[in-house]
């Protein structure tokens, strides 16, 4: 998700914790694609 957010001229303010819920909450089918996106997009920052 790094990567394809610098390409894109962003990069995310997500602490280690909300970064590994996220991944875990999406892993484990807890969070879905459009929560998911709600929380990406709130995270973004322009580089």
């Amino acid at each position: 998700m790094v990567l394809l957010l610098w390409v894109n001229g962003y990069c995310h303010d997500f602490t280690t914790d909300e970064g590994f819920e996220l991944v875990v909450g999406v892993a484990a089918g807890n969070i879905d694609l459009r929560d998911s996106a709600i929380m990406i997009s709130s995270h973004l920052v322009p580089r």
